[in-house]
């Protein structure tokens, strides 16, 4: 898998993301990945729960328009390597 127009990967979660969220948004929509580097390292997520919950919340109270509705928090967990890798977020 590599980053592409519309698959996103970030080492970990920051407030930054929204600005990806809104490009999917305003775009074809895409897919984040939290726990890989740009360069496809997996690095995994300590804990996924806590990311996804902060995940939506962010996007909940930080977006206007609101996007809940076009947004898909899924937590595809695959094993690469002893670590995981979690797809949180799908716009579309």
């Amino acid at each position: 898998m590599i980053e592409s127009s519309n698959t996103e990967f970030k080492r970990e979660f920051t407030d930054s993301i929204l600005k990806t969220v809104v490009a999917f948004a305003n775009t074809d929509g895409g897919c984040i990945y939290i726990g890989i580097e740009d360069d496809s390292t997996v690095v995994g997520v300590a804990d996924v729960d806590d990311v996804q919950k902060r995940v939506i919340s962010l996007c909940r109270d930080g977006i206007q328009p609101d996007v809940m509705m076009v947004l898909s928090c899924d937590r595809t967990v695959i094993e690469e390597n002893h670590n995981f890798w979690y797809r949180i977020m799908q716009l579309r």
